[in-house]
């Protein structure tokens, strides 16, 4: 079983989520209501429309003891946008690109 599915939670469970990237706290949530990690990734990274690269999700499920530690690729909606249309368009000066991820 996957480390990530083998973590439970419940609605009533205490979930302290934080995300950080380059050594700073980019956000931090403490909630309740989760019924599984994705809607805790979802959550928390939903708030992060400034940031957009790889960064560290640690999760504690405070109430059944637990914690985890994820690297996630974040992408926030207008970097998802530009690189959409850079790829898909032809460069105005007839030349090809190749873009670095």
């Amino acid at each position: 079983m996957n480390m990530i599915h083998s973590k439970t939670i419940s609605k009533e469970d205490n979930v302290f989520a934080t995300i950080i990237a380059k050594g700073k706290t980019i956000k931090s949530i403490v909630a309740r209501n989760f019924t599984n990690i994705n809607e805790v990734i979802n959550a928390i990274t939903s708030e992060c429309q400034d940031y957009c690269g790889l960064a560290q999700l640690n999760v504690r499920n405070q109430s059944q003891g637990w914690a985890l530690n994820l690297l996630l690729r974040i992408n926030n909606k207008q970097q998802r946008q530009f690189t959409s249309q850079k790829l898909h368009s032809q460069p105005h000066d007839g030349l090809q690109y190749r873009l670095a991820f």
